[in-house]
Formats: C-alpha cells, structure tokens, sequence
C-alpha cells in the first residue's frame, strides 16, 4: 500500500474475508463461470511426443468444454508516479536494525523486467556481489545483505535490504546502500563482471529445471535417482524415475566409517526400499564403492566384492555397478574386481565406474572391455570426486572414453565435437580447465 496507492495489489485477490462473508453461492458460481474456462486457461505439453497425435488428443479430451460468454474483466490500473520518496520507520524488539529500501520496476515478462533480476544478482547474489563485498566484508556495516525483484504480473517492486551490524546506525547503512546503487546507476558493469553475471543466469535456468519433475525427457534416456533410505525413495518416486539407485561398500571399514554400520547391515537397510521400487515398477540398480582400494582399509579382495554382490542380489537388485571410487585400481585388479560381481550378476548386468586419481581409468576401461563388459559411466571434463574419500579425482572423462571407442571402432552415439562444447561450457563456468586431455587437444587445435 506504501508503494502502489490505486493498484489492487493492497487488498488480497478474492477480497477480505468480510467479502467473503457477505458473498452469496450465486457470486461463487458467477466467478467460476467468469473465470475457470478454456479461454482463460494455458494447456502446457512437454517431452519426447507426436505433435500431431497431441493435437488429436487435445482436440479429443477438451473440444466440448464450451468457451466462456462475453469478455473476461481485467481491469487496467495506471498508477501515478511517485511524487516524493516515502518514508516509514517501525520499532520493535529486535537486537539489530535493518534498512529496506522499495523501489517500482517493471512488469514481468518486460525486458527491463529481466535486466532488474539480472541487477539484483549483481549487489547481493553470492560473497563475491557488490553489497556482500562492500557493506559486509569491506565496511562492515552490515550483517547480512539481500536485493529481489517481486515477480508480478503488472508492474511491481524491488526489495533491496541491509541487517545492520552491532553498533552501526541505521542512517550511515542507509547512504551506504545508496552508494553501492547509485554506483550502479552511474557506472557500466566490466566485462568480466557481466560474464560472471550470464554464467550465473544461466545456472540458475538451468537448476530451476534440473529436477526431475522439471525436465522434458527424453526417448531413450533412463533416468535414475540415488535413494539413500526409505523416505529418500518415497520422495523420489513422486518425480516417476525410470530406475533407483542404492549402494554399499566392498569395505567394511569405509561403511562403518562412513554410515556407520556394516555392510550386511547396510543391504538390510535398503531390502525396504527394493522391494517397494521393485513393486512399483522401477528398476533397482546397486553401486558397488571401494571395490578395489579403500582409504582407510588398503587393498580390497576380489571375496569382498563378491560378497556385497551377493547380498545386492539377493534383495532383489538387478543390476550393480563396480567402482574405483578412489581410483587406486591397476587393469588386473579391476578385471579380478569385475569378476566377483559376474559371480551373481551377467555381463549385461554389470557396469563400470573408474574415477581417474592416478591417470588409470581408461586403461581400466579397456580392461573391463576385454572382459565383456560395455557399460560404464563417466563424467564429461572429468568433473567431480568422491566426499567421503579424500583425494579422489572425478569420474574417467566422457570425451577420453568416447576418443577411445570411436578409434576402436566401437560406436557410442555421441557426437564428440559437442560433448566438447559442454564440458568447456561447464569448465568455464566454474573457472577451471578441462580434465580431459582429449578436450585440451581438440580446443586447442580450433584454437
């Protein structure tokens, strides 16, 4: 009410409750009428689908619903501008006092709508933003820092605020948020700064999607999701994963190190989730850690892995993958690691999973090859590491993997020259180098 006078935005969508009170069912009826209808309405499909074959159906399912009668009121509110800045301050029982300041922007959808979010990740998204640097790190004057733009149909606000640090006036805050934002008014952003902000854009689109109710999926893509307990499962098969993930240790020293408990005990705990997976129609694949090497444990026998296979199987997991998770594995203890798993499982059952910490992963690969074996995992630009084993590098680089085949004659399917592209795309994003000598070759000779 402070910031727009005659907008509707100072009263709630369908009125007070005193409205409420007074309506009568003919009003409720009318509003249904008015407004639940085809025409005022967005039918939103997503996926790998026949676009004709969706129209038909559509056309099936909604073509008798009748369109609404006569216009839908929308009323058009042009608010006056602001002749004079407003002003209020509240008292309360709070330890440490806090500067809001509220500005008007533009309606969402507008492109100047977008250049103000984009704004607000420049003073106070991530410790490196101008008003986390300036009034937090550098003049100590605030606590914490936050600027948002409230996403609204119409035209609506920008939230900029400061918590004062202890002993620090409320006034000298204030001037020096209006610093950092006149600052901003004034001056053009660098170049390298506006590469950070498209970096951080483009992230945040990209995590807002990543989930798997959020994405489009895609034909012949399974879609798998680790479970780590029954309640993780009951939330994951809300998304309708096509496979779940459990896992275990060849070590009994990293499971009791890591989870604290065995690993007999550690299969039992996932028996629940099988079961219900299985149930449900979901395929149940089993991770198989330390398979060749543990930090704390050293060596790992072949028995050892043969032994958690055999208790995978044995509540129902269908398929397993063999991992190097600290990358210590040489091509012979790989292939003697891989057979205690073919023990209970098939080749087509077996998958590998060699991280790169000491440069052997696609020698690994190869070994697992000669075995039979042909699924594997990997990691594009060689990205990641294992928390719970210090010192692990990522997974063996997708691109070295797929160099690798294509000169073997083994066809994978995957266009090398764009797998490329992502991970220089992801590297460059976090500020680092490729792990893929194969991806360092191919830039550098378009270079």
């Amino acid at each position: 009410s402070r910031t727009y006078k005659v907008h509707p935005y100072h009263h709630s969508t369908i009125g007070s409750m005193a409205h409420l009170d007074a309506a009568q069912e003919s009003d409720y009826k009318q509003f249904y009428k008015d407004f639940y209808r085809p025409d005022n309405a967005i039918l939103s499909i997503a996926g790998d689908i026949d676009i004709e074959q969706t129209k038909k159906l559509v056309d099936l399912y909604f073509k008798d619903i009748p369109r609404g009668q006569g216009e839908i009121f929308r009323p058009k509110v042009t608010e006056p501008p602001m002749a004079a800045q407003e002003r209020d301050t509240i008292y309360d029982n709070v330890r440490l006092p806090a500067v809001v300041m509220t500005h008007r922007i533009p309606a969402q959808g507008t492109k100047d709508f977008y250049a103000v979010q984009m704004l607000s990740m420049v003073l106070s998204q991530g410790k490196s933003s101008r008003m986390n640097q300036k009034l937090v790190d550098e003049q100590q004057k605030a606590v914490n820092v936050l600027a948002f733009g409230l996403e609204l149909e119409d035209p609506g606000a920008h939230l900029c605020y400061a918590i004062a640090n202890a002993g620090v006036d409320p006034g000298e805050l204030e001037k020096s948020m209006e610093a950092v934002i006149t600052e901003l008014q004034t001056d053009l952003i660098p170049e390298k700064e506006f590469q950070k902000l498209q970096n951080q854009v483009e992230n945040d689109f990209v995590t807002a999607n990543a989930s798997m109710a959020g994405i489009a999926r895609k034909a012949g893509v399974r879609y798998s999701v680790l479970t780590p307990n029954l309640q993780g499962y009951e939330a994951a098969v809300k998304t309708q994963p096509d496979e779940i993930v459990v896992f275990g240790s060849a070590s009994e020293a990293f499971s009791r190190k890591n989870i604290n408990c065995s690993i007999a005990e550690s299969i039992e705990r996932f028996a629940p989730v099988v079961q219900a997976a299985l149930a449900a129609g979901i395929r149940v694949r089993g991770a198989m850690s330390c398979t060749v090497g543990c930090p704390y444990e050293g060596d790992i026998a072949p028995q050892q892995v043969a032994y958690l296979a055999g208790l995978m199987r044995g509540i129902g997991v269908q398929r397993v993958d063999v991992a190097d998770t600290i990358g210590v594995g040489t091509p012979r203890t790989v292939q003697r690691a891989i057979e205690a798993a073919l023990q209970h499982y098939g080749l087509d059952e077996v998958s590998g999973h060699f991280h790169d910490t000491y440069g052997q992963a696609l020698s690994n690969t190869l070994a697992a090859l000669e075995l039979g074996v042909w699924n594997y995992q990997s990691s594009v630009a060689g990205l990641g590491g294992c928390p719970y084993a210090k010192g692990a590098t990522g997974n063996v680089a997708t691109e070295d993997l797929v160099f690798m085949l294509r000169g073997m004659g083994i066809e994978t399917g995957i266009d090398l020259d764009k797998l490329v592209d992502a991970g220089a795309y992801i590297s460059d994003f976090l500020g680092r180098k490729p792990n893929s000598r194969t991806a360092v070759a191919l830039l550098n000779k378009r270079a």
